[in-house]
């Protein structure tokens, strides 16, 4: 048995490629935050008759194939314009990310296809995005090592944002879970660490396998022995 799982690292990894927002079906701020991203962060599942749904690009594409405002190419180094993963308040996979993930077990985890529009909120970008509600919750995470307390250097709060964004000094190799990560679903949701998800050692190999796992920037948790 794998003694790690792993969990991907957005922070840092949205780009001007995949820069959007929503925009069916229309709702404010606050009405997405309690509708759409807090339950995504509490483990839940969304309602699918209420859900983001279509989505605009929010850069122009110029006609030196590159993204207006900034030196980034329109297509990416995977040849499409949006990433395997990326993460603007919602986790997104596009591609063949999505045939990865479709043969494992995603136990209560919700997959949606969504649409993708240019700018003018009209003309379809025709890339496969699907929208990632990872649920599943397993309530294994653990931020250090329980059996060396002496080592904690830690940010107290792992919901306070100087911890979540800061990855460098204060997350990246301090991301512990506990046996209860092993068995079950292959992606879940911990509600104590939100911004991300996590997903078995079988599934980060096989994305790997199909050359899609740079995207997802990912990141080993240890598996300790713990309560």
């Amino acid at each position: 048995m794998t003694d790690c799982v792993w969990w991907v690292a957005f922070a840092g990894a949205i780009t001007n490629r995949n820069a959007h927002s929503v925009i069916r079906p229309a709702k404010s701020a606050k009405e997405r935050i309690e509708a759409w991203i807090n339950p995504i962060e509490q483990g839940l599942r969304l309602d699918p008759s209420d859900r983001p749904q279509a989505f605009r690009l929010n850069y122009k594409e110029l006609k030196n194939g590159k993204i207006e405002n900034t030196d980034d190419p329109i297509i990416g180094p995977n040849g499409y314009r949006l990433s395997y993963s990326f993460f603007q308040d919602y986790p997104m996979i596009a591609h063949e990310a999505i045939d990865v993930f479709e043969q494992f077990d995603l136990g209560e985890a919700q997959l949606f296809p969504v649409d993708f529009f240019k700018t003018d909120e009209v003309t379809p970008h025709a890339e496969r995005v699907t929208l990632v509600v990872p649920a599943n919750p397993k309530n294994s995470f653990r931020y250090r090592d329980p059996a060396q307390p002496e080592k904690d250097e830690n940010h107290p709060n792992i919901k306070g944002a100087a911890a979540r964004v800061n990855y460098a000094s204060n997350i990246l190799g301090k991301i512990f879970v506990t046996e209860a990560a092993l068995s079950g679903p292959d992606i879940w949701s911990e509600p104590s660490y939100f911004d991300t998800y996590f997903i078995s050692d079988r599934l980060a190999t096989a994305l790997g396998e199909a050359g899609v796992a740079d995207d997802f920037h990912l990141q080993k948790a240890t598996v300790i022995d713990s309560p």
